[in-house]
């Protein structure tokens, strides 16, 4: 990267530069003053001189950076000036010493410094230099005021002691900002020539080491001083290559290539025009004022038959008009270049093409026009209008003729007309089922306002519009006209089982007799529905359900609604009226039927989404709900809720969920809705095989029956006719229970409901085996708990009888030996006897410690002081030998209940509890203090076991396999669960242990 690489090809500017500062160094061997007032002024003059410069060239250059900076320097040698006159030894301003010029100097260069950073953000961007000369103006003055009348400009050099710490943090701070306003210039780098980008840079740099020296000098006239105004000297002359040389001798470079910039757009832009100008269709052509031709399209080219440069700056009217027009065109432009108005809109005047032919051209033309509105150029365009006066010729030749033909196409164009009536109707009947097909939300809204613009296009009184369901019925999803009774007797009519000509009309095959009446996109139409049937024998009426006449309809008409050419519906139009659906209508609906088809099935598509989104909502909720700490009971209401609550199943739905519980083969009501009072009472159980639900349950299919066909087994009061659903709940083969839905008597089957019923009835399948599974679980819990509890009582009692034997049965008799050898040694007098008195007393110290192991092995087992003075006293005594044990243990203890409030099983399970904690303290926490504390509180027991030990990590502990410590941990808790209490132990490093156990009483 050469980013401070600069030209050192011109060696003899190099030598005047060294001469130059050379004799800059010899005047400060005569007096300092003069070397510092020439510096000084060298930059004052060009700090100046950049804002002449970028002044006057503010009108040839886009960016401001220039301009910014020029007037930033204006100010920057005026602050400089003053500096220069109030350095020390000038006398210009009198009792005033170092400090008033350091200031003068430091707030010049703050102003340099935050100059030059902030002027990269008018790169891209205008200013008001009027308000910029205002901001620098009282900028100045302040600065002035604060140092000359306020004096709260901050000292900066006191004499004899040098610089403050304010003037070197200061000079610290400005190189820092100068580091930045270089970071930033390196970013915008693109923005300007390369040279001058180096030479700002270099000027940046070298101001930068200007203000490290002027941090060193401690008198004015020191030698950091002299080398710091050295590199002043060297960043403004950087600034003077930068802008005002270059600005001068090689405007080209002036920071900004705007103008380069700006006829390198030009030409783009041109090149632009010509490619537009090259893709028009007509000949457009540029004439200068002089008649010469300044720029030509490829279609002109083309007609004239030349290459454009044989065109450009040729004498457009001498050389390419005929001879005989060129005073009229000439006169003709004369006229529009002088800006004369012209009424004519255009002029047809003919071209002379290379091979000397003529092409007859209809010209229009423009004005191109400078800034300041001169008529510069005439733009005109040409369009070859040869072959049309050709044309036009043969038409006025023709013209007889065509009169004759025109009175013979008369009635011909009349009928195009009622066709392109029947267009724009069709046109207007597709944009408005669009547009209702953008307003409405759901498909019975587009449907029930469907069939009002159809009654309106067709003037029928009577419109229905049937879609075809999976269960193979038709039913009619909106109707207008109709009476309750056709509706309610045609509505549910099935492709499988039922005929009539609405049925043929979706399956695609019309009788014989019903041809003649069809149209080959499969719609039926009758314009007399009398006449239709009257010639028909008596087994072709069979073919016919006859409502359409006995509700006194002459007008039918039936036309398919498709989709893909699929049939899924049709469009029924009925009236009284006869003559009412003539083909031209129904050609008409044939033609919008694919329409409305495929708004029919993206609504169905919504509909299955939406649908698909309530089953997995559903089977969410049923989820968490199963999560729930509740009874099968809650979550059963909870499930049939979630279910009812689904609108589009039934208007009005009440139902209840069986299943199977204790009983084999029947089932258990669980959960109701809705349900009348004889229905739970007599629905509460219901066997398999018996009713409906009993029915499903051993064929294991979900069912649904109509109002008509219901056959309940049992008779129930209340109950208004309805429909039914009923879906089992299943496991493999294993019938769980059963979901029974009761709906309104008019609804019909529908495979997205048993869909959603099926999926709701699986999942609860799967929780309701894992309720039973958990319940099981929690029985195997409960006996497997009380199974333990046992054990550890049978344990207990078998310790306390062991305990009793030891005590009552070898403890008695070898108390017995030890007293009875004991009364034989003192009974002994004789000498002889001695010996055998030495051998027996060995005896008593083997028997006493036999009697001592007996007692520990007896109260390890069950203390009998447990038993004979209770838990209180037991616990007592216990902390009494233990701390004989361990004599480096204090034990202190607080008892806050009575003997009699603490459960006789309950005293062994506490002692054990007490015992093994004691002794994981004594072995593990190297505590000094152990505190039991044993009330009651309200009605439960309450043990604390404290120590103040090292602590330890509880889970680390128990996660340890085998752990000692970790298995007594889990004794102590099992003992206390065993016994229906509550276990708890809290263990921080460092802060000790405590184990808590609570028993409800």
């Amino acid at each position: 990267m050469k980013l401070f690489a600069f030209d050192l090809k011109r060696p003899l500017n190099i030598i005047w530069g060294i001469l130059f500062l050379f004799g800059l160094y010899l005047t400060t061997l005569y007096h300092f003053l003069l070397f510092h007032s020439i510096s000084e002024l060298f930059s004052i003059v060009i700090a100046f001189g950049i804002f002449v410069v970028a002044w006057n060239a503010r009108s040839l250059i886009e960016n401001n950076y220039i301009l910014f900076l020029g007037i930033a320097y204006l100010f920057v040698g005026t602050l400089d000036l003053i500096h220069t006159l109030a350095y020390k030894g000038m006398g210009v301003f009198h009792g005033q010493g170092t400090n008033l010029a350091t200031q003068l100097w430091i707030a010049a260069r703050y102003m340099e410094s935050l100059s030059l950073l902030i002027a990269p953000l008018f790169l891209k961007r205008k200013f008001n230099t009027t308000r910029i000369f205002w901001v620098y103006t009282i900028t100045t003055t302040i600065l002035l005021i604060s140092i000359f009348y306020l004096d709260v400009f901050p000292i900066c050099f006191i004499e004899g002691i040098g610089l403050t710490p304010f003037k070197k943090l200061s000079e610290y701070l400005i190189s820092f900002i100068l580091i930045l306003s270089f970071l930033i210039l390196y970013k915008n780098k693109t923005e300007f020539d390369h040279k001058v980008f180096q030479m700002i840079s270099w000027s940046i740099f070298l101001t930068i080491a200007s203000e490290i020296f002027f941090t060193f000098y401690i008198h004015a006239y020191g030698l950091s001083n002299l080398i710091g105004h050295y590199f002043k000297i060297l960043s403004f002359y950087f600034i003077y290559k930068a802008i005002i040389e270059t600005g001068i001798s090689k405007p080209f470079h002036f920071l900004f290539r705007d103008l380069k910039i700006s006829e390198e757009r030009l030409k783009k832009e041109k090149e632009k025009v010509q490619k537009y100008v090259d893709i028009a269709g007509t000949m457009i052509i540029v004439i200068n004022p002089d008649e010469t031709v300044a720029l030509i399209n490829q279609k002109g080219l083309k007609l004239l038959g030349y290459e454009e440069k044989e065109i450009l700056g040729k004498k457009w009217f001498d050389t390419f008009i005929p001879e005989r027009l060129r005073e009229k065109a000439k006169h003709i432009f004369a006229r529009l270049i002088s800006g004369e108005e012209v009424s004519e809109e255009y002029f047809e005047i003919p071209i002379l093409t290379k091979n000397g032919n003529e092409r007859l051209i209809a010209w229009h033309h423009t004005f191109l026009k400078d800034d300041e509105g001169n008529i510069i150029a005439i733009l005109s365009s040409g369009e070859d209008i040869t072959e049309q006066r050709k044309m036009e010729e043969e038409l006025r030749r023709s013209r007889d003729e065509l009169e004759i033909r025109v009175r013979e196409r008369t009635v011909e164009l009349e009928m195009a007309l009622r066709e392109l009536e029947e267009k724009s109707n069709l046109t207007i009947a597709s944009n408005a089922i669009l547009n209702l097909f953008a307003r409405k939300t759901s498909k019975k809204g587009f449907l029930d306002e469907l069939i009002g613009l159809i009654q309106g296009w067709t003037n029928c009184r009577c419109v229905g519009i049937r879609i075809k369901d999976q269960n193979q019925f038709i039913p009619y999803e909106s109707y207008v006209g109709f009476s309750y009774e056709f509706w309610k007797s045609e509505s549910f009519l099935c492709l499988g089982t039922d005929q009539c000509t609405c049925i043929r009309v979706v399956r695609g095959n019309l009788n014989l007799h019903e041809i003649p009446f069809s149209t080959s996109y499969g719609s039926f139409y009758c314009n007399n529905l009398k006449e239709f049937l009257s010639p028909l024998s008596k087994h072709d009426r069979t073919k016919y359900r006859g409502i359409c006449l006995e509700n006194g309809f002459s007008s039918l008409a039936i036309v398919p609604i498709k989709y893909h050419d699929q049939i899924f519906g049709t469009i029924h139009l009925a009236d009284e009226r006869e003559r009412l659906v003539p083909l031209k209508k129904i050609e008409f609906l044939e033609a919008i039927s694919p329409l409305i088809g495929e708004t029919i099935n993206r609504f169905n598509l919504e509909s299955e989404l939406n649908r698909n989104y309530e089953t997995q909502r559903a089977i969410n909720f049923l989820l968490r709900l199963s999560l729930e700490d509740i009874s099968i009971e809650d979550f059963l209401k909870g499930a049939l809720n979630i279910i009812i609550s689904r609108s589009w199943l039934s208007s009005n739905v009440k139902g209840c969920i069986f299943i199977v519980e204790h009983e084999p083969n029947t089932l258990i009501m669980k959960a109701q809705h809705g349900m009348p009072e004889s229905i739970q009472i007599g629905c509460s159980k219901v066997p398999f095989d018996s009713c409906i639900c009993g029915k499903v349950a051993l064929t294991k299919n979900i069912q649904f029956t109509d109002c008509q066909n219901d056959r309940h087994d049992f008779n129930y009061e209340g109950i208004k006719p309805h429909s039914h659903y009923h879906v089992p709940i299943l496991f493999g083969n294993r019938t769980l229970g059963m979901i029974t839905l009761y709906l309104n008597q008019d609804e019909h089957p529908s495979q997205e409901k048993e869909v959603f019923l099926n999926a709701v009835a699986n999942t609860l399948a799967i929780i309701i085996l894992r309720k039973e599974w958990e319940e099981a679980l929690r029985e195997s819990e409960a006996r497997l708990r009380l199974l333990s509890s046992q054990l550890l009582n049978v344990q207990e009692n078998e310790r306390r009888q062991i305990a009793r034997d030891l005590h009552d049965g070898i403890g008695q008799m070898l108390t017995a030996i030890k007293f009875k050898i004991e009364e034989i040694i003192y009974q002994k007098d004789k000498k002889e006897e001695k010996l055998k008195e030495e051998s027996l007393q060995t005896l008593i110290p083997i028997i006493r410690e036999s009697i001592e192991e007996v007692r520990r092995i007896q109260m390890n087992l069950r203390p009998s002081i447990l038993d004979d003075l209770g838990l209180i006293a037991t616990v007592k005594w216990f902390c009494r030998e233990f701390g004989k044990i361990y004599s480096e243990l204090q034990i202190v203890t607080d008892f806050n209940l009575e003997e009699e409030e603490i459960p006789l099983p309950l005293k062994i399970v506490i002692y054990r509890i007490v015992q093994e904690a004691f002794n994981n303290t004594a072995k593990h926490a190297k505590a000094d203090l152990i505190h039991l504390v044993m009330k009651k509180v309200d009605s439960t027991i309450e043990l604390t076991i404290e120590d103040n030990g090292i602590g330890f990590d509880l889970q680390r502990v128990l996660s340890i396999e085998n752990s000692p410590r970790g298995l007594g941990i889990n004794s102590m808790r099992e003992r206390t669960e065993l016994s229906g209490g509550k276990f708890s132990i809290k263990s921080t490093k460092g802060k000790g242990t405590t184990v808590k156990a609570t028993w409800p009483i």
